[in-house]
């Protein structure tokens, strides 16, 4: 036999049971100590609703209580799961490929770029250290460095529009993007990631956590 009210973690949300149908408060008393027990994991979650019933009000109600309450993501039926999964599926496969039958276009290095030197990568060129005033980083495609970047850094060469420039502690001296140039200062001051890119033909920099340029993307994309 059914429980009542049940929840449980399926693939990347959760889902309600909801075995018989009930009156909104007594359903609210069942529903309540569940997501209070797991009130942290289920902020941001998704909630697939299994109800029985043909109660048109009930996923509206649910939706709002539990956004409202819990912070949730959002609030599906039963019958929206199966599409989602097949679409899940569908993007992991593409993702599988893309590893499969794509080689790295990425140079990845290690220390520190001294005045007077140079890093030149053919691709993407991702830097674990610092650009010291007077180096010079220049990539195909984007930069990133896991560190300070206080020299010249020179990304997307030669037609790469859509090149980010993206360092932990963003002081370029000078920026250059696809055929745009721009000099400094930049960045905030506070030494927080930051990032390079452009905008109508224009070099902009924006904060990397608070506005992330990938942060829309439904789903990971190979970077070509």
């Amino acid at each position: 036999m059914d429980q009542t009210v049940s929840l449980k973690g399926v693939g990347d949300g959760l889902r309600l049971h909801i075995g018989v149908p009930m009156a909104r408060k007594e359903l609210l008393a069942e529903i309540s100590p569940l997501f209070d027990r797991i009130r942290q994991l289920a902020s941001g979650a998704r909630i697939t609703v299994d109800a029985s019933g043909e109660d048109p009000d009930l996923l509206p109600f649910l939706r709002d209580f539990l956004i409202r309450e819990y912070e949730v993501a959002e609030v599906i039926p039963m019958e929206a799961e199966q599409p989602r999964r097949q679409e899940v599926r569908k993007r992991q496969r593409d993702v599988d490929r893309s590893w499969e039958n794509r080689k790295s276009d990425v140079l990845m290095m290690c220390g520190r770029v001294r005045s007077g030197q140079k890093i030149q990568a053919k691709g993407h060129l991702v830097l674990m250290g610092d650009v010291n005033p007077g180096g010079e980083v220049i990539a195909g495609g984007d930069i990133i460095v896991l560190g300070s970047l206080c020299g010249m850094a020179m990304a997307g060469q030669t037609q790469k529009k859509d090149a980010i420039i993206m360092a932990l502690d963003f002081r370029p001296t000078l920026l250059h993007i696809g055929q745009q140039v721009s000099s400094g200062p930049f960045g905030a001051g506070n030494r927080s990631p930051e990032y390079a890119f452009l905008r109508e033909d224009r070099i902009e920099v924006a904060d990397y956590l608070g506005n992330p340029p990938f942060g829309r993307l439904p789903w990971p994309e190979f970077r070509p």
